[in-house]
């Protein structure tokens, strides 16, 4: 079963964003899942009122994904499998590479242009419950409905990309607020983290995975 996860494409809005994926019966009702795909965040046309950053333009958009999961399916439906209700562990890693112009605001109304790296890494595993359709016998709508599960997440800000991050340590968190404010959950995601000396923030949470694939089964 080769299939196009549509996932990346419908959360970020980039045609860049998108990821090929195969699945192979190992067993009557086991298979064994995996993807590779290419990650862009997405566009930022503005940011909220009263935050520090400005974002003008992307100069570098680039990442990639990597998944995996083990399948367990329930009893037979009308196809032979896959097809139908199953459950699965996961596990996902997610790289982000990421330049931009951005304008930063002070708290003296001053702007500045600067060079703005974030780099992302994003890992995480659990357990996955999903529906596959089959469609005329071939073409495949797989669809991860739960996906609850723990992950690592490890971001790095850079101003002018080779400086690490230098001023008031309040005015340097504000820029990372206002970048997370901008990704839907972000608030429970990354609560009340804040960012070190260097500009590195790394912790452990909750993580959440859901999906759309569209595939054809030979």
């Amino acid at each position: 079963n080769v299939r196009l996860v549509l996932t990346p494409w419908l959360l970020t809005g980039q045609l860049g964003s998108f990821t090929v994926g195969y699945e192979r019966m190992l067993k009557k009702n086991q298979s064994m899942s995996f993807g590779l795909g290419h990650l862009q965040m997405p566009t930022i046309i503005t940011t909220p009122e009263g935050n520090p950053v400005k974002w003008i333009s992307n100069l570098r958009n680039t990442g990639f994904l990597v998944t995996f999961d083990y399948r367990f399916y329930f009893s037979r439906n009308k196809y032979a499998k896959p097809d139908g209700l199953y459950w699965a562990p996961y596990f996902t890693y997610h790289y982000i590479d990421n330049k931009a112009r951005i304008e930063l605001v002070n708290s003296d109304q001053i702007y500045v242009e600067e060079d703005l790296q974030l780099y992302a890494n994003l890992a995480m595993v659990g357990v996955q419950i999903g529906y596959q359709f089959v469609l005329g016998n071939r073409w495949t709508v797989d669809l991860i409905l739960l996906g609850p599960g723990i992950g690592y997440y490890d971001f790095t800000l850079l101003l002018d990309a080779d400086a690490q991050i230098t001023g008031d340590e309040n005015y340097i968190q504000g820029i990372y607020d206002a970048l997370t404010s901008l990704f839907p959950g972000s608030s429970t995601l990354f609560g009340e983290q804040r960012l070190d000396d260097s500009g590195r923030i790394r912790f452990g949470g909750g993580a959440f995975r859901y999906g759309f694939q569209v595939g054809y089964r030979f």
